[in-house]
């Protein structure tokens, strides 16, 4: 599984899967654009699939899009693709601009933003819970306001986005997403039995699939499962035997079952992930 460090960098999956959209066979033409949410299922890299939330400016000027993608373990990364003509002003230098997205009730975000090419912005987070407190902010509020700034503070770009269908789409991306990526892989971490794991490989990884983490470690040694969701996802595994309510673990074990714990609780004090209403 390859996560993101701490600092979410976007690589060419996103640019990928917007390219798809307006490329490929069965692709979105411009035509078919709306102001409206909509979610895209769209394949990256060798051929893992991507669930995508979208929608238009008011102008019509700029899509935005919310990725969540199983070759990054569903792990939401936030682009710009612009529909006009005119470019952005791309820059081959790997200096930052500055994004802020505002919304009606005043909660503002801010966010590092760079021009991955003239047609597509890409921005950037420095931990999961600053991105699910943005995406709370999408499904609660009725619309926000995008622009991006220079270091030197001029204004590259202003948008305007309506939210009324964000609070039905963007879950369902993300919940589409996990459960492809929970189907594909066999384990979230194959060797959480024979080394630590650090920290940096857990904060980015939503609530479900910490729980999934947490509980693979204890379906490693069969673990019977009360729970009938998590009978039910390791019933799909070749390698799952039920044989123990009380299995033996390891202080490796015992020690990781600790640092997913320390997480979730973490990310329990942060505000939820996409919600369906």
């Amino acid at each position: 599984m390859r996560l993101h460090p701490i600092r979410s960098t976007v690589s060419l999956t996103l640019w990928t899967s917007i390219l798809g959209l307006f490329l490929f066979d069965g692709a979105i033409g411009p035509s078919a654009l709306s102001a409206q949410w909509r979610r895209v299922k769209d394949s990256v890299g060798e051929g893992a699939p991507a669930f995508l939330a979208t929608v238009d400016s008011e102008d019509r000027s700029v899509s935005f899009f919310i990725e969540y993608s199983t070759e990054e373990a569903c792990i939401p990364s936030l682009a710009l693709k612009n529909l006009r003509s005119t470019p952005f002003p791309y820059r081959k230098d790997r200096s930052m601009d500055r994004a802020l997205i505002s919304f009606p009730s005043t909660q503002q975000h801010s966010l590092e933003a760079r021009p991955g090419s003239p047609s597509v912005y890409f921005f950037y987070f420095q931990e999961r819970k600053e991105l699910e407190a943005l995406i709370f902010n999408f499904q609660r509020e009725p619309r926000f306001e995008l622009s991006i700034r220079t270091a030197e503070g001029k204004t590259l770009l202003k948008n305007s986005f309506d939210l009324k269908e964000a609070s039905e789409v963007i879950p369902r991306a993300c919940q589409d997403c996990e459960k492809t990526y929970l189907e594909r892989q066999d384990f979230l971490f194959p060797d959480s039995s024979q080394r630590p794991l650090e920290k940096t490989e857990l904060e980015m990884l939503s609530a479900p699939l910490l729980e999934i983490a947490r509980n693979e470690i204890l379906a490693r040694k069969g673990f019977i499962f009360q729970s009938k969701s998590l009978a039910q996802h390791f019933a799909k595994k070749k390698w799952y035997r039920p044989r123990s309510s009380n299995p033996s673990l390891s202080p490796i074990e015992r020690a990781n079952i600790e640092r997913i714990q320390a997480m979730e609780a973490e990310r329990r004090k942060s505000p939820p992930g996409p919600q369906a209403r």
